[in-house]
């Protein structure tokens, strides 16, 4: 079972309705928005429950750059509508519009660019509430240390009481928030992922192609 964005959102934002209204209402958009986002979700349903999503695949070649200077071989993995078909659980209205064929290089970019998008937006959504809180911890590590110089940070925590009972202590640490930062810089907002590849093409195009003979280096 898969959590969704706005689940996660609402897990890390309590009592802030309208912020994860926000969430659920770009997370829609953008299902509503681009095809690859629907045929991929449904996809991951098919199979988490049913079968494989790849029905077969296809390589190909094509002369490429500067006067047709390099042979570009490529290979591309695709599902097929009329395997999925066989799914009676596979989203109707997706399988309705889906071509005979979908490359899954293709739609994988188009989703994961799509989930860089929606986590980029929750991101701008919780950044003041998540910085305030760093803040206050921060705040509450000087304080201690000042007072207690020579005693760990980990001492640290948050007590809810009841009248004299402590119900709940919770460590105010930031080891976490340090590896969320860490995480954030290191997965930027994945814009215009669609339409990168990877290649191990050279730098320069020779003007002619280059023969080399069998058993010889070039």
């Amino acid at each position: 079972m898969s959590l969704t964005h706005s689940e996660l959102a609402s897990d890390c934002l309590i009592g802030q309705n309208d912020t994860v209204n926000k969430v659920k209402a770009f997370s829609n958009e953008q299902y509503d928005r681009k095809f690859d986002y629907r045929f991929m979700e449904a996809l991951r349903n098919h199979v988490q429950h049913y079968g494989a999503a790849i029905h077969f695949f296809r390589p190909s070649q094509e002369l490429v750059g500067k006067e047709a200077g390099h042979l570009e071989y490529q290979y591309d993995v695709l599902a097929k509508r009329v395997n999925l078909a066989e799914d009676s659980k596979f989203k109707a209205t997706v399988l309705k519009e889906m071509p005979e064929e979908v490359s899954l290089r293709a739609a994988a970019r188009e989703y994961v660019e799509s989930i860089s998008a929606i986590h980029e937006n929750i991101r701008q959504l919780i950044s003041a509430v998540v910085d305030v809180a760093r803040q206050d911890i921060e705040a509450a590590h000087l304080r201690h240390k000042t007072l207690n110089p020579a005693a760990s940070s980990t001492a640290i925590a948050a007590v809810a009481l009841d009248g004299d009972e402590v119900r709940e202590t919770v460590p105010l640490l930031l080891d976490w928030d340090d590896v969320r930062i860490q995480l954030q810089r290191r997965n930027p907002h994945l814009a215009n992922l669609a339409i990168r590849h990877v290649t191990t093409r050279t730098g320069s195009y020779p003007k002619k192609p280059v023969s080399v003979s069998p058993g010889h280096d070039a």
